[in-house]
């Protein structure tokens, strides 16, 4: 074989091994391509379906805090009603002593008013029986004379 026959086959060799490397370059290119292609595909499925189970897990969740917060409302007015019925029965006894209160100070007040007139009308007559003892015991004391 002549040389230049072995410069066509190394050419041809050549061209064909660039070839080759282009066309496995472009198909790594289109394969990396196309798994960027599904891979995105696939995390916006799986991104869709874990939204739709987290929305169905919360609205399971919420019906439970919406049951556990009855259950825990009716526990506190359960415990909070006694309290109240208490509560409400001393608020009357306080209004019922306050008015007997009020009613007992009046009565006082009316007594105190009462023994004061008495006290002054005492002093009054005191006051003039003592005047007539003297006018007397004047009078008794110019007739012994």
């Amino acid at each position: 074989m002549t040389p230049l026959a072995y410069f066509l086959i190394g050419l041809a060799f050549v061209l064909g091994l660039g070839v080759a490397l282009f066309l496995a370059r472009q198909a790594k290119t289109q394969m990396s391509d196309h798994f960027k292609s599904l891979s995105l595909d696939i995390l916006q499925s799986n991104s869709k379906t874990f939204v739709e189970i987290a929305k169905g897990e919360l609205e399971k969740a919420q019906l439970s805090v919406k049951g556990d917060l009855a259950q825990r409302q009716e526990a506190i007015k359960t415990l909070v009603e006694p309290l109240k019925q208490q509560l409400e029965t001393y608020q009357q006894r306080l209004q019922q002593t306050e008015t007997a209160q009020a009613s007992t100070l009046g009565e006082v007040k009316k007594q105190l008013e009462l023994l004061s007139q008495q006290s002054q009308s005492l002093a009054a007559e005191t006051q003039q029986f003592r005047m007539v003892l003297r006018s007397n015991q004047a009078g008794g004391d110019e007739r012994a004379l």
